[in-house]
């Protein structure tokens, strides 16, 4: 069984789209409570990858079951590589730099 058909199941077995918007809810609170609770220069230890784990196969399932996320999401990933192309995040950047020397 591949990843995909994995998630899935699992997706569709936990009632779908409602169950698992709320289980993303939890599981990034979750991260949030390990990363503050731990120290948090230890960004990958073992408690903080399970949870972020857990977030992102919430995320997949989502994604992998809602047309309309995986269509939201390529236009913001097209959206970002036109302004990368257009040099929009270099002017960006470049103005930060010169706001902070202000």
């Amino acid at each position: 069984m591949t990843l995909e058909e994995k998630l899935n199941k699992i997706f569709h077995h936990f009632g779908g789209r409602e169950n698992k918007l709320q289980k993303l809810f939890e599981e990034a609170g979750e991260y949030r409570d390990r990363f503050i609770l731990n120290d948090q220069s230890v960004i990958l230890e073992d408690n903080i990858i399970k949870e972020l784990c857990d977030i992102k196969s919430c995320i997949d399932q989502l994604f992998n079951n809602e047309v309309i996320l995986r269509d939201a999401y390529e236009s913001v990933v097209d959206e970002t590589l036109r302004k990368i192309e257009e040099g929009y995040y270099g002017r960006e950047i470049r103005q930060k730099k010169s706001d902070e020397t202000v």
